[in-house]
């Protein structure tokens, strides 16, 4: 059940937005007790269907147990896949913002989808990695019926998940980049590419999952969309390289790009992205390449692994309503931190814009 926020009734705008705690993916990468997360060797194996299964039903899911991974090297007081880590950030600045917001998991749109209807604006933030199909369904009738959503995070939908034993456990079927039945994007799995829901995906993006990285930021495509208003950014600028972290984060999601220009900072998408699954009318609002020294730069169509360019990428597309996707798992770090102001004005752009 979603559940509304204690905030000052008095200084809340009209409309009321739901933001969504990603539950399914806290639970994937929970150590605590038995049954662990799906990266653990000792993760229990289901039959129908086949995968890697996860009990709900155990200490931790974002909150106290022990998470697979390595430690933030910008911020070990909390590890990432949890609460703490990203969604705590954002909701803070949004509560502190003035936003009027009531709460939901990822297993509640699962299990009553009407609960979008009520809300002009479903936002995310942080790693939201574990989707099952009802809950996919949901979000993308929601956007075909005039609803909007924001992701401020990335690795956005990844994984296919089925919930069994009565809602208590999820198994994912994960055997290698060459036998991933529950991977979203391939042909082999899922074969329903993450690119059409959010506009983009971890495989034309990258990873860095342990100590400090570099990037040369996020590069502005278009200065004069409504997205950038009030930032002072001009076309070609970059933003988002000297924040702490830096803004393109432990997990990135892009773009399919056929060229990056270095000098303007210019991304152009490659001819062929919407087979992969690139929504008719998504535009590149900022770009910040991925280089060599990135420690996962995925396969994907056309590409093995570190082949073609991969890019985190902020865009935005309409679809009956409007979705935007930011690209940066790490973009709630930025706006709760020592303050960027520009990466905060595009957020209550966004924000405000899809409110409205």
């Amino acid at each position: 059940m979603h559940v509304p926020s204690g905030a000052d009734a008095g200084r809340r705008p009209a409309r009321r937005l739901l933001y969504k705690l990603p539950l399914a993916t806290y639970h994937a990468y929970n150590r605590s007790g038995g049954g662990g997360g799906d990266y653990q060797a000792a993760a229990q194996r289901a039959a129908t269907p086949p995968g890697a299964r996860v009990s709900l039903r155990r200490p931790g899911g974002g909150i106290g147990g022990p998470v697979w991974g390595a430690p933030d090297h910008y911020d070990c007081r909390s590890p990432r896949q949890t609460f703490a880590h990203w969604d705590a950030r954002f909701v803070r600045w949004l509560e502190r913002s003035g936003y009027a917001v009531d709460y939901c998991t990822d297993l509640d749109i699962h299990a009553d989808p009407a609960l979008l209807g009520r809300y002009r604006l479903l936002v995310g933030a942080g790693h939201d990695e574990y989707w099952t199909e009802a809950r996919r369904d949901a979000v993308e009738a929601f956007v075909e019926g005039g609803g909007n959503v924001a992701f401020f995070g990335a690795k956005l939908c990844w994984w296919r998940i089925h919930l069994v034993d009565g809602g208590t456990a999820l198994v994912c079927r994960q055997d290698g980049p060459q036998d991933a039945h529950d991977h979203w994007w391939q042909p082999g799995g899922a074969a329903r590419p993450e690119d059409s829901l959010s506009g983009a995906s971890y495989r034309h993006g990258g990873g860095w999952r342990d100590g400090p990285r570099h990037s040369g930021g996020f590069r502005v495509q278009d200065a004069s969309h409504w997205i950038f208003a009030g930032t002072g950014l001009a076309q070609g600028e970059r933003f988002g390289h000297d924040t702490w972290p830096p803004l393109a984060g432990h997990a990135c999601d892009g773009a399919p790009l056929a060229a990056f220009d270095h000098d303007s900072g210019k991304a152009t998408l490659s001819a062929w992205c919407d087979r992969a699954g690139t929504p008719h009318g998504y535009q590149v609002l900022a770009a910040c390449h991925l280089d060599r020294h990135w420690q996962d730069l995925p396969s994907r169509e056309r590409h093995a692994a570190r082949e073609g360019i991969h890019a985190a990428t902020l865009g935005i597309y309409q679809r009956g309503g409007t979705v935007f996707s930011a690209g940066t798992t790490d973009w709630a770090q930025v706006i709760d931190g020592p303050r960027d102001r520009r990466v905060e004005r595009i957020t209550r752009n966004v924000l405000d814009r899809l409110l409205a």
